[in-house]
């Protein structure tokens, strides 16, 4: 994991280190996760060294319900705590990214191989959230009322590139967003009808479509506390075009802790330029640069140290792109 935030309701009356939830690799030091430390609710971050321990200066073991929030920067190193909505606790730990393999991710009790292996005795635990991003004061103090996220931010940097009776969209999706919409129209400023709902990512392949016929694009992101405002439009006409030919060979080489080479073999004769695209995870993927015809090489600059990145690459013939090259 790169940047995280654990948040959960927790009622108890011990008076031990327990565990509350937990990640790690059998044979690794690189462990986190957030357990009872004594009467304290505390994060913890492992490393070659041992474990960095935050926990707040509020105790939490009184029987009643408490709100708790953990908080990493695997950049900066930086940990947080807070308890009822406030912060009670801060520190610097450290830095690089964190995992944990299936079997190793633990709820209330502890890993049978690591030094935290004691389970909660007496207590329950009760709506763990796990975020791939820090959250903000504001997140904080909302999850500890009960109330709903605010609706999210509108998706930017939509793209419709078009295919043979399809066209294909992509979108970069705002921070606390867990669904998306998208909506096509035929007329530029017409009526947009909604062509799929609640999808997990912010890309859509649009198929069935007469070539020739412009179409107009708007996307939306989602979460529980409703919809963000539409994006701008953007449009494409499918066309009945040769495809180019999907790259190959895609190689990505480190280059220094923040840069990443690219090279790939260009299969279309010469005439096609190319799209890079980056994700975090191997399935969300969002453009990153391009390149003109003929250039067969990329590097992508300012990458967080010690983070996994995953690219393709598209090469692109006017409206219509390849099948993507992955790396």
């Amino acid at each position: 994991m790169t940047n995280f935030s654990i948040a959960l309701w927790v009622k108890t009356t011990d008076n031990a280190t327990e565990n509350l939830c937990y990640g790690d690799i059998p044979g690794y030091t690189y462990d986190f996760g957030v357990a009872l430390n004594g009467s304290k609710f505390a994060l913890f971050i492992g490393n070659s060294t041992g474990d960095t321990w935050l926990s707040s200066s509020k105790s939490i073991n009184d029987g009643n319900w408490h709100h708790g929030v953990a908080e990493w920067n695997c950049g900066t190193g930086a940990m947080s705590v807070y308890v009822d909505g406030a912060l009670s606790g801060s520190t610097t730990g450290p830095t690089g990214v964190r995992w944990a393999t299936l079997g190793f991710q633990r709820v209330g009790y502890g890993v049978s191989d690591q030094p935290l292996n004691i389970s909660m005795k007496n207590g329950t635990v009760a709506n763990l959230q796990l975020y791939n991003y820090l959250l903000s004061t504001t997140e904080i103090s909302r999850l500890y009322n009960l109330q709903l996220p605010p609706a999210p931010a509108t998706p930017t940097n939509l793209v419709a590139t078009a295919g043979n009776a399809l066209v294909t969209l992509r979108g970069s999706p705002p921070t606390g967003a867990t669904g998306f919409n998208f909506y096509r129209s035929l007329a530029s400023g017409g009526s947009y009808t909604i062509i799929a709902t609640n999808l997990n990512t912010a890309s859509y392949a649009d198929t069935g479509l007469a070539n020739g016929t412009t179409c107009y694009y708007e996307i939306a992101a989602t979460n529980s506390g409703g919809a963000s405002t539409n994006s701008a439009p953007v449009s494409a006409t499918p066309q009945a075009v040769a495809v180019p030919a999907t790259p190959s060979n895609l190689v990505a080489t480190t280059v220094t802790t923040n840069q990443i080479s690219l090279r790939w073999v260009d299969n279309s004769g010469g005439t096609a330029s190319f799209q890079i695209q980056r994700s975090y995870d191997g399935v969300n993927f969002y453009p990153e640069g391009s390149v003109g015809a003929g250039v067969t090489n990329f590097t992508d600059s300012g990458l967080l140290t010690g983070a996994t990145y995953y690219y393709d690459v598209l090469a692109v013939a006017g409206s219509v792109s390849s099948a993507a090259a992955l790396a």
